[in-house]
């Protein structure tokens, strides 16, 4: 009877450590997810708000009409650029 005792509490304890130990885990996953999440939010508006800028300057569409291929490469590098500032902490960069 009391072995029975013993190794029942011994598979109790061991039950509750990895419990403990999944549910630990389960956390961890759970804010990478939620941090993940903010960041795509923030790099969503990021990219929508650069965009938006980038057609006030080009009200006449004179950036667009010349030379299409080269205002893309800029824009995504100008995202990309504002996004790194974001993650950082860093003002926004002014030309």
């Amino acid at each position: 009877m009391i072995i029975a005792i013993i190794i029942l509490s011994i598979a109790l304890i061991c039950s509750l450590y990895a419990n403990y130990n999944i549910l630990k885990k389960y956390e961890r996953g759970e804010e990478y997810i939620t941090n993940l999440e903010t960041w795509f939010v923030q790099f969503s508006k990021t990219i929508t708000n650069m965009n938006k800028e980038m057609e006030k300057i080009d009200k006449r569409g004179a950036f667009s009409s010349d030379d299409e291929d080269l205002f893309e490469i800029i824009k995504i590098l100008k995202a990309l650029r504002d996004l790194l500032f974001l993650r950082l902490g860093i003002k926004k960069f002014e030309n």
